[in-house]
């Protein structure tokens, strides 16, 4: 499985300083949505990422991921953004699967 992150994703990621220790995970599984929708979240500045069970090396070092994110990633997956809409967006081989991935601080909500 590879995961690259676009120049401009990582710009955006970087100016508001929320490219180290990256993870994915799910709002349903955050307790963030109660309608059971299973929408993608990148979680920045994470203190403690043994509670992620998978990681996938990239660029710019580990992104730790839970096991129900590994059910909307495939084998080559990409973090782009939108400068238009200021949104970041998950492509799967090729495919757009989420178009506004929403960016937090481990609690404190920063971007969407």
């Amino acid at each position: 499985m590879k995961l690259r992150f676009s120049e401009k994703a990582l710009e955006q990621l970087k100016a508001k300083n929320q490219w180290t220790n990256l993870c994915f995970n799910t709002i349903e599984r955050l307790g963030l949505d109660d309608r059971g929708v299973n929408r993608f979240i990148m979680l920045a500045n994470v203190k403690n990422i043994s509670d992620y069970d998978h990681a996938i090396d990239t660029p710019i070092g580990k992104v730790h991921y839970q096991e129900e994110v590994s059910r909307i990633l495939d084998k080559d997956n990409e973090i782009d953004y939108d400068d238009y809409r200021h949104a970041f967006i998950l492509l799967v081989n090729g495919q757009v699967v989420e178009d506004d991935i929403p960016v937090m601080n481990e609690l404190k909500k920063i971007d969407k």
